[in-house]
């Protein structure tokens, strides 16, 4: 599939971020398109699992994508998998090019990956996205916000 994918301003990042978090807090948006699905889960129980889970994670903007890895070994070829039982990856992506190419490293599907490179904003600005499958073999973004980054976001709302 090919990869066509918009590089938004810092502007347009934050804006599409805010609407997101803003307007969805507490909910699980479904996107469909393309063949693809992605679900956005901005669940609070969901949202509390992976910020326990990335307590003692070291995130920066370098080090802004987490997922739940099969294999717990860094040097091995490992796929996406569930939270429970799984080992955390942390892995960096600065733009939509390096997501999807680091999401079809794993595994995903390329309508998949398309969508979170699509819709997975803020790569650039300190957003840190974590990743796994549910039961359903779903795949599931979730955005994770430091006080400090969440601050920031809002503070832009003018």
């Amino acid at each position: 599939m090919a990869n066509p994918l918009n590089h938004r301003s810092a502007f347009e990042q934050q804006t599409r971020l805010q609407a997101l978090l803003v307007q969805n807090w507490g909910k699980r948006l479904e996107i469909n398109a393309g063949g693809g699905k992605l679900i956005v889960s901005l669940e609070a129980d969901i949202q509390s699992t992976w910020q326990s889970a990335v307590a003692g994670l070291h995130l920066t903007t370098d080090n802004n994508i987490v997922f739940a890895s099969d294999q717990q070994e860094n040097e091995k070829p490992c796929i996406l998998t569930y939270v429970v039982g799984s080992a955390l990856k942390v892995t960096g992506a600065h733009n939509p090019d390096e997501l999807y190419a680091l999401m079809m490293g794993i595994g995903v599907d390329s309508r998949d990956a398309w969508l979170v490179a699509d819709h997975c904003e803020g790569l650039d600005l300190g957003m840190v996205w974590s990743f796994y499958r549910d039961r359903h073999d779903f795949l599931i973004a979730v955005p994770l916000m430091n006080t400090e980054f969440a601050a920031s976001l809002m503070s832009s709302d003018g």
